[in-house]
């Protein structure tokens, strides 16, 4: 069964390792054999997980499916039922092909409580299931990979195995599967949506547990690695099936400063709305509609550098195109930083034509031949006012010469307004220039009117000027921190969680599903 090669199973696109399907792997693939459990509820992501593991063991592998079935025979002598059987699916590469069985009963999956080992007999076993340990025994090792049965993962193995597989399909009794668990001598990873029997977690050399966890207003997939032989358990993390194809996330470092990629070209030039520069973002969240507003609430552990990297592709598609962007950068970045970030992919020509900074450092010397890209501040060049009387005058936009460089670009380029709102606090204190939340959405609002403009803002979730600007936005996007990564979703429309990862060579970022 093929692996995915990263988190939308893209070409190119594979995971930096050790992950922890590497991880695992190695567990399950030395000289001794080992058991590994994977649990979690049905639709957790388990079978996700084995399909994903299968081609990193260092061996043959044996695939069996199993689910309870009701028993065929008839009461025993005192009334009593026969016990309950198990259904197998056993898909064996190394077994010669032509010895199928007929399919057997397909009464839906229920939770097995596996017990350890009992006093089944070895020798009881399907011969199916037992040639095949013997071989794997025979050839030195190799491993048994259990998974409960339904029609989606029956497919997968039927769909996975190599052309030389013999899949059978039998009926054998439920101590069976105990059998596999401490007694035979390869390695055995077993999937488990119900919980296993205390003794088989003490016999577990690994075990992982899968889960769903609630933040706001959307699920996580996480994933915690409690038990690995040798070393102590590690935090949870956030995993993605996307597709059937199971990622799961690397930890990083709290100084991890994300790259900024090149924005990708528009597919379709024709369609309404602005180009984000991202397939990713455009799939999940649409195009910036002309005169919307897009607002990203970062949670306080959220660091303002995660920021650049979403905007930047919007702002080089908009130069690209002809158009005009103005940028107030919050106090932590400055206009040398986003030149930086921007002339990889923007010339400097052009960003001294159509780029403009607002910063309330003002002047940066080390910008040498484009130091026309910051935009001068005056003093009380502007008074906010209040709206809040009926007898208020109209608002005239706040810093008038970011308003006109916008509103005089030429062509049918898009025109963006980038917003911090720390920024925007920072400006106003230099400036001295009066404003609050009840003024803030017309002095926006007045970009707004601005030919194929489109405003991007982001701020603080506390902060009570970030809540101001929200009731007027298009689009409002929630940018959290959950188990070391950072996760996108949509609030204004309502969208899944995505994960912001970075592991594509050429430093674009991805949105991966994990809910």
């Amino acid at each position: 069964m093929p692996a995915a090669s990263g988190p939308n199973a893209a070409p190119g696109r594979a995971p930096p390792g050790p992950d922890l399907v590497v991880q695992l792997a190695s567990l399950v693939s030395g000289p001794t054999p080992r058991l590994l459990i994977v649990k979690g509820p049905p639709g957790s992501g388990k079978s996700s997980l084995l399909r994903a593991l299968v081609p990193r063991l260092g061996g043959p592998v044996v695939l069996v499916a199993y689910r309870v079935v009701p028993s065929a025979g008839s009461p025993d002598r005192s009334g009593a039922p026969d016990p309950p059987a198990v259904s197998l699916l056993i898909v064996d590469p190394g077994r010669p092909p032509g010895t199928e069985r007929p399919d057997v009963d397909r009464t839906s999956s229920i939770a097995l409580p596996l017990g350890p080992a009992g006093a089944t007999s070895f020798a009881s076993m399907p011969a199916p299931l037992k040639d095949a340990l013997a071989r794997l025994t025979t050839a030195g090792g190799g491993c048994v990979v259990v998974d409960s049965w339904d029609r989606a993962n029956e497919e997968a193995l039927r769909r996975g195995v190599s052309d030389g597989a013999a899949v059978s399909q039998l009926v054998a009794p439920t101590d069976l599967l105990r059998e596999l668990l401490g007694r035979v001598p390869v390695h055995v990873v077993l999937a488990l949506f119900g919980e296993p029997d205390p003794q088989v977690e003490s016999l577990a050399d690994g075990i992982v547990e899968l889960s769903t966890e609630r933040v706001e207003d959307v699920l996580l997939r996480t994933l915690r690695l409690a038990k690995l032989r040798g070393s102590a358990a590690l935090p949870s993390r956030l995993f993605s099936v996307a597709n059937g194809h199971f990622y799961s996330t690397l930890p990083r470092g709290t100084g991890f400063r994300p790259p900024i990629g090149p924005a990708e070209v528009d597919p379709a030039s024709e369609s309404a709305g602005l180009w984000p520069g991202s397939s990713d973002f455009a799939s999940a969240f649409g195009r910036l509609r002309e005169h919307g507003l897009t607002a990203f609430e970062l949670g306080e552990e959220i660091p303002d550098r995660l920021f650049d990297p979403l905007v930047a592709p919007m702002v080089a598609t908009a130069l690209r195109g002809g158009g005009r962007v103005v940028w107030v950068p919050p106090g932590s970045s400055s206009a040398a930083h986003l030149v930086t970030g921007l002339e990889r992919f923007v010339s400097r020509e052009l960003l001294a034509q159509n780029f403009r900074v607002l910063s309330a450092g003002g002047p940066e010397p080390n910008l040498r031949d484009i130091r026309s890209v910051v935009l001068p501040l005056r003093r009380g060049a502007h008074d906010g006012g209040d709206t809040r009387s009926a007898d208020a005058p109209p608002l005239a936009p706040m810093f008038p010469e970011a308003h006109a460089f916008l509103r005089d670009a030429r062509g049918n380029g898009p025109v963006l307004f980038v917003l911090s709102i720390d920024g925007l606090r920072a400006l106003a204190m230099v400036a001295q220039v009066n404003y609050n939340e009840s003024t803030l959405p017309h002095i926006v609002a007045s970009y707004a009117r601005l030919p194929r403009f489109h405003g991007i803002g982001f701020g603080r979730a506390r902060d009570p000027f970030t809540q101001a600007l929200l009731p007027s936005v298009d689009t409002y996007l929630k940018i959290r921190q959950a188990h070391g990564d950072a996760v996108v979703f949509g609030i204004r429309p309502p969208t899944p969680a995505y994960l912001l990862d970075w592991t594509r060579p050429d430093g674009r970022y991805s949105l991966v599903p994990i809910g």
